[in-house]
């Protein structure tokens, strides 16, 4: 408005102060029309311009949710509101379950539409006044104000879990992926970083106590919290300074008693904390990105073992090696190359070596997960399906990829002898194994009678506290010395 009143006005008292050609100086209240046009357009522009850089600033660009930045701000001012007017907020903190599955198997483009599709049930769920956040990666958040109370957050917590746990349809394939939430409540004192802080601690509670769960925050999770840290702290410089080891447990046949091999079970002697089993610091290995070099010494460590008890009793039967393969490993565009490798450095027949994936990795039997597993198939190696019954259980994949062998989880086997859910369970693992022409290990055998109904149902192999704990390096060449002298390879496995 100001430049066409002053160009209107100036360019009829004084033309060439405002105009510079003749077609302007004749129409000056016309041109000044143009003129403020043109200024009109550029303030839009600009208008517009500014209004996207903030919604890239505040907006994650996948799902058009406020992101970390946007979301703290708005944690702050219901912090500020809550000291005026004392109420009840939360903060709830959501972590997908297998998020890293469907990325690895479906690919980077699936999981950006699964993550999509979680933003829409979430913001379904709250009520209108809450905010949902994506804060990068597969995790959410949650501003819920003014709540009645504490256990209406937990209620909602537990109307988000339900929206997670039915199954999202992904590139034609049905998939649960499920959820972990923590709570923090906020506390007058309470800064921005403390709340956020709380929440994620509960949430990895959650992950901690089995998934697919809420938890609330509790002041003395910070403990926990704190030696995660410590562990990520520690876990830099253990492969270099050698505190990792294996030990080994021993496998039996049961239809002869005959020992037939060993798995490799890691283990970690903490400086401070003494020996630490696999659920005290994996989940760690493979959020830092360390379990491919830890993975891989392991491989080899392994074959390498074996070769050594091979040279050192010749007169043994033939004995096999048992190694976990993480998903993270399988999805290595080297791991053909890395269990070659080992292969070779050991001089072991391909055959003595048991690959053991865990069935996420079976998410879906996509091209990267078909052509890994045959690729290493073709070496020669045998492919075992670990804790088989506990997760994607499909018959699909034990017909499509070349699957050797089914291991039963223990807590299939703990009750086999009795007549409930779980032993049904078990048998009918055993039954489709044998119809399938698979190789079975029981798990976690514990007691004669857990041995004798295994023999009766023909399974072929079991490993358990009945036969053996894991036993360090020294142990195992104990065992196999007694065994030598005796000229016995048997363990008692009933009648």
């Amino acid at each position: 408005g100001f430049v066409v009143i002053h160009h209107a006005v100036l360019g009829t008292l004084d033309p060439s102060a405002v105009y510079n050609h003749p077609e302007a100086t004749a129409h000056p209240f016309e041109w000044a029309l143009i003129h403020g046009g043109f200024v009109l357009a550029a303030s839009i522009a600009s208008v517009v311009a500014w209004r996207f850089n903030e919604e890239q600033s505040f907006k994650d660009s996948l799902t058009h949710l406020p992101n970390r930045r946007l979301f703290r701000d708005r944690v702050g001012h219901a912090l500020a509101r809550a000291q005026r007017r004392p109420a009840t907020s939360a903060v709830l903190f959501v972590d997908l379950d297998k998020f890293k599955d469907v990325n690895d198997s479906l690919g980077h483009p699936a999981g950006d539409e699964l993550l999509t599709t979680v933003a829409e049930r979430l913001r379904v769920v709250v009520r209108p006044g809450d905010t949902v956040a994506r804060l990068g990666g597969d995790e959410f958040a949650v501003l819920a104000e003014d709540m009645a109370g504490e256990d209406d957050a937990v209620a909602m917590g537990e109307r988000l879990l339900a929206a997670l746990a039915v199954p999202f349809v992904l590139r034609g394939k049905e998939l649960t992926v499920g959820a972990s939430i923590g709570i923090a409540f906020s506390v007058p004192g309470d800064t921005v970083d403390d709340l956020l802080r709380n929440a994620d601690v509960a949430m990895y509670k959650a992950k901690s106590d089995g998934k697919g769960r809420v938890a609330r925050f509790e002041p003395d999770m910070h403990a926990a919290v704190m030696r995660r840290i410590e562990t990520e702290n520690y876990l830099r410089g253990a492969a270099d300074a050698g505190e990792f080891t294996l030990h080994y447990q021993p496998i039996f046949a049961l239809r002869t008693g005959r020992l037939s091999g060993f798995e490799a079970l890691l283990r970690w002697q903490h400086p401070t904390r003494g020996l630490l089993g696999p659920s005290d610091f994996l989940p760690v290995v493979e959020e830092t990105g360390a379990i491919t070099t830890i993975g891989s010494w392991t491989l080899g460590e392994a074959c390498q073992q074996l070769r050594r008890w091979m040279d050192r009793f010749p007169q043994a039967p033939p004995l096999s090696m048992s190694v976990n393969l993480s998903p993270s490993q399988l999805f290595h565009p080297d791991i053909v190359d890395i269990v070659t490798e080992a292969l070779a450095r050991a001089r072991i027949d391909p055959a003595n070596l048991i690959l053991e994936l865990t069935e996420g990795v079976m998410v879906n039997e996509g091209p990267v997960v078909v052509d890994r597993l045959q690729s290493l198939a073709a070496l020669g190696v045998q492919i075992a399906i670990d804790d088989f019954g506990t997760g994607y259980s499909s018959l699909s994949y034990l017909r499509r990829l070349p699957i050797d062998i089914l291991k039963v989880d223990k807590t299939f086997i703990d009750d086999i002898a009795d007549q409930d859910r779980d032993s049904t369970v078990a048998r009918a693992i055993i039954g489709l194994a044998q119809t399938m022409e698979l190789a079975i290990v029981a798990e976690g055998v514990e007691h004669h009678e857990q041995v004798a109904e295994l023999r009766l149902l023909g399974c072929d192999f079991a490993q358990g506290y009945w036969f053996a704990k894991p036993l360090h390096v020294d142990g195992v060449g104990a065992m196999l010395s007694i065994a030598t002298l005796n000229d016995r390879w048997l363990a008692h496995v009933g009648p």
